[in-house]
């Protein structure tokens, strides 16, 4: 049977009723045959591609049999002449077998405020990218590294499983520090009245009930100690205070419209490893104005293998800017939209305790004004100098004991 794949078998369909004569002159010929196969009229006979020759001699109407070659060999003869395909193939068979070694993907996970792409830049200046050789990175060195330049990462942690490079991340938290050697205080983040105090640690400056402007100081990072002298720690925790904001969203009635036209321009690119080729010839735009679309895509073998093959597409969309007039309705609409949108980024993670809103139209222009009255964490973190801060707390206990 290796030696059928290698150098070719032929596979004869006739008529079954030709089926004997056939069998009896391969026999007469001492050809090696497999059963034959006889399904209604037809019969299908698998001979060595050497021996199909003598036998279509040997027998009458040998234009009845059809003949299909298969195997190595054919294969090799039908695209002889076809030299690009062999050498596709050789550069393939090449790039398969060095791929093993190097990195095929840098897949991220565990971040959520911090792209992929910010990741996996620091991760390609430091030589861990698509196309590098893995065996040749100091993961401990490559970790350690990514930490000091990069921002908003705590820890790093990069696995090789197979030719997939697995990027595990952990981001610091919001208002998170690093400890150093710096102190701090909280200040009050804006105006309100002092709700409720959840100092974790430092000494509390306010009390309930009490009004405190933007900037006051509400926990102070310098204690006084029973025996004398003071003690520096960097104060944490909330002080939730009664706040009032306020915003307003504006719309015009007349106002300039983006218009998408329908002409749109794409242009292909492929990146192996972290080689890019573009696939198109002219770089030019043909419009003045248009957006532009990136997208990427992967190519997967047998849809689960990852290949270390980008296709990369830029969409450029034309528009047109359009003078439109909107009614008293539509503006009201607009401004509506936009007011939900603002009264969400302006509430944040506050308390909403009650709200009013007026909405008007002068000069058409299609204004809403919202004044929200919410309870808030208003401490917010504030380095202090340590000699000077140290130096002003000890002179009012000197003055104090005295």
């Amino acid at each position: 049977m290796l030696i059928d794949l290698l150098f070719g078998t032929a596979v004869l369909t006739f008529p079954a009723k030709r089926c004997a004569e056939i069998l009896n002159a391969a026999a007469r010929l001492d050809i090696h045959f497999r059963p034959p196969v006889t399904d209604k009229d037809i019969t299908v006979l698998k001979i060595p591609l050497r021996s199909a020759s003598p036998l279509l001699c040997s027998v009458c109407c040998a234009d009845e049999i059809k003949l299909q070659t298969k195997g190595l060999l054919p294969f090799v003869l039908r695209y002889k002449k076809r030299w690009g395909i062999a050498a596709g193939a050789l550069i393939f068979v090449f790039l398969t077998a060095l791929s093993s070694n190097v990195i095929w993907s840098v897949d991220v996970t565990g971040n959520k405020n911090i792209s992929d792409k910010y990741i996996t830049d620091i991760l390609a200046n430091l030589g861990c990218r698509p196309g590098a050789f893995y065996s040749s990175i100091d993961f401990d060195t490559l970790h350690n590294r990514f930490l000091m330049e990069s921002e908003g990462i705590g820890w790093i942690s990069v696995n090789m499983n197979g030719t997939r490079a697995n990027v595990e991340v952990r981001e610091t938290s919001v208002g998170e520090r690093e400890a150093d050697s710096t102190y701090y205080n909280l200040i009050a983040a804006e105006d309100g009245q002092i709700e409720r105090i959840a100092a974790i640690e430092g000494k509390p400056q306010v009390k309930i009930s009490q009004t405190v402007e933007k900037g006051q100081l509400l926990v102070s990072g310098i204690l006084s100690r029973e025996e004398g002298g003071i003690r520096l720690e960097s104060a944490s925790g909330s002080v939730y205070a009664k706040v009032t904001r306020n915003f307003s969203v504006s719309v015009p009635l007349k106002t300039e419209k983006k218009v998408y036209t329908g002409e749109k321009t794409e242009k292909k690119s492929v990146t192996f490893f972290s080689f890019n080729i573009n696939l198109f010839t002219n770089s030019r735009i043909p419009y003045d104005f248009y957006d532009t679309i990136e997208t990427e895509k992967r190519l997967y073998l047998f849809d689960t293998a990852a290949l270390p093959v980008l296709v990369g597409t830029k969409e450029y969309r034309e528009y047109e800017n359009a003078f439109v007039t909107l009614t008293e309705d539509e503006a009201k609409d607009e401004a509506m939209r936009l007011y939900r949108e603002k009264l969400k980024e302006t509430l944040g993670t506050a308390q909403l305790l009650s709200k009013s809103t007026d909405i008007s139209i002068e000069n058409e222009v299609c204004t809403v004004s919202c004044s929200i009255y919410c309870l808030a964490d208003i401490a917010k973190p504030a380095p202090f100098d340590i000699a000077q801060d140290s130096d002003d707390e000890a002179k009012e206990t000197e003055n104090a004991q005295q």
